[in-house]
């Protein structure tokens, strides 16, 4: 279900806040356990970039089950890829006395690479 929700959200953003004209979503195994889901697409957002409620949602959930949530920006469009186990540990519940997750940080590189790394 993670990666469903991680890929909708992923192709939402794009359709609401990039320039690009094309996407693609890749589903592969890159391990024996893990699944990775890619969403990329040509273009750059229109305005200056900053995560929100959407990147939040999928860290989160992301974050939850295990997995890793990375996500960069270049001036040729962005690219979001999470790495998730196939065997979710059994522990995934949402308690009212754990902590929310921390910020995921952002990176900007000289070369105008933004990177979004989160997980353990």
């Amino acid at each position: 279900m993670a990666a469903y929700r991680v890929a909708v959200e992923a192709v939402t953003n794009i359709a609401r806040h990039s320039d690009g004209t094309t996407a693609a979503l890749t589903l592969e195994l890159a391990g024996p356990a893990i699944l990775r889901v890619t969403v990329a697409d040509s273009g750059r957002c229109a305005e200056p970039w900053t995560p929100g409620v959407g990147i939040q949602s999928m860290y989160g959930r992301v974050e939850e089950i295990g997995g890793t949530l990375t996500i960069r920006t270049t001036p040729q469009g962005a690219t979001i890829t999470a790495d998730l186990p196939l065997a979710i540990p059994a522990d995934t519940g949402r308690s009212p006395h754990r902590p929310p997750h921390p910020e995921p940080t952002l990176t900007t590189t000289d070369d105008a690479t933004e990177e979004i790394t989160s997980g353990p």
